[in-house]
Order: C-alpha cells, then sequence, then structure tokens
C-alpha cells in the first residue's frame, strides 16, 4: 500500500504539469492567433469581402434572370409555383449561381414552376439533376437539343486487316462549337448519359454519312 503523503505529493505534481501544460498551450495558441491576424487578418478579411461581394453580386443576377424570365409568362399562365419545387430549386442552386450556365438552368426551372403550361412537368428531382452538371455538361446539352435529330454522338474505332479493332475515343461529340476537345467532352457525355438526359445508342448509324464527317476529319 503506497504512503498517502507520496500519493497525495503525486496527484499534486500530475495536476500542476497538467496546468502548466494546458497554459502553456493557450498561450502559445492566443499568440499564434494574434500573430496570424497581424500578418494575413486585413488580406483575409479582404479576400473574405470580395467573395461576399461576388456571392451578392451572382444573387442579384439569379433574381433578375428569375424576374425577366416570369415577366414573359402570359398573365393566363401565371401561377403561384410549387414550394417543393421551389424550395429544392433555391436549395440545389446555392453554391453553384456563380456559374451562368447553370444558374440560367435553375432560372428556367424556377420561371417554368410559375407557368402553368409547363408547370406539370416538373418534377422535383430536376434540381438536384442541374445541381450535378458542369458547365460543359449544360453546353452540350443545349447543343444536342438545339440541333435535334441531326446530332451525333460517335465512337472512334482503328480497324485492323485481321478483324480486330481498338476503340479510340467513345462518346465524341462535336457539334458544341464552344468546345472540340474529346479528352473533355466524352466525360461530359459520360455524365449527361449517367443522368439519363442522353440516350446513345451505339448499334444504330445515321443515314447520312456526312453528318460524321466531321468526327473523321477531327480525329
Amino acid at each position: 500500500m503506497g504512503d498517502p503523503v507520496s500519493t497525495a505529493a503525486t496527484g499534486v505534481a500530475v495536476a500542476i504539469g497538467k496546468e502548466i501544460t494546458t497554459t502553456a498551450s493557450k498561450g502559445i495558441g492566443q499568440t499564434v492567433n494574434d500573430m496570424w491576424y497581424v500578418v494575413f487578418g486585413s488580406k483575409w478579411d479582404e479576400k473574405r469581402q470580395k467573395k461576399e461581394l461576388e456571392v451578392a453580386n451572382n444573387v442579384e443576377k439569379f433574381k433578375e434572370e428569375i424576374a425577366n424570365k416570369s415577366n414573359q409568362i402570359p398573365d393566363e399562365n401565371r401561377i403561384e409555383p410549387d414550394i417543393d419545387i421551389i424550395g429544392s430549386t433555391l436549395d440545389a442552386a446555392r453554391f453553384r449561381i456563380n456559374k451562368d450556365e447553370i444558374r440560367d438552368m435553375f432560372s428556367n426551372l424556377i420561371a417554368s414552376a410559375m407557368d402553368s403550361s409547363k408547370a406539370d412537368d416538373i418534377h422535383p428531382s430536376f434540381s438536384e439533376m442541374i445541381k450535378m452538371l458542369s458547365p460543359l455538361d449544360a453546353q452540350n446539352l443545349y447543343y444536342l437539343y438545339q440541333i435535334g435529330a441531326n446530332g451525333t454522338i460517335s465512337t472512334v474505332r482503328l480497324h485492323y486487316p485481321n478483324g480486330s479493332y481498338t476503340e479510340q475515343y467513345s462518346n465524341v461529340f462535336l457539334d458544341n462549337p464552344e468546345v472540340q476537345d474529346v479528352s473533355i467532352i466524352s466525360p461530359s457525355i459520360d455524365n449527361l448519359i449517367r443522368l439519363k438526359l442522353v440516350n446513345v445508342f451505339y448499334d444504330r448509324q445515321r443515314s447520312k454519312d456526312e453528318l460524321y464527317d466531321k468526327h473523321q476529319n477531327h480525329v
């Protein structure tokens, strides 16, 4: 059995040690914190203020776009939108409205929810789909819609005399005039397919061979 006096002394020593360590840690933490503000504080505040202004500017653009599009709805079609649609759309848009293409899609969705001729075709999941799009995805989706039946998404294969082949590229879409780099176009089309926004059938071919000329010339 240990000596009560020794045990007590040990306990006091441990307590004092903990107190010294804690005090030192607090002192170091406060010093670093103080110096961080002296060295970086004003710069970081400036960056934060710029970011806040940028966010505020994008929010204002978003509101203006919604207002402009809703003003184009005929009076007889104007309705109060479903709160589920508006709530899910605004929530999904919070961190994406800095991208023009994505902000435009969100504002279109909200305006459509205010139009009785379109509201029934809108599902709350649409906002989540938009949230998962990149600006390039939005561009490609737009051009696919504009081109319609003449749009082509292809796979490029190198065929050998023995009948075998090597697939060089898949999901090649060259009707986006803003981006022609297959290495970034292909993942974008992959994402559109994954979200079931685009269907691609490689067992089918357009009857007009000239639609594929750009693919051969590009590759």
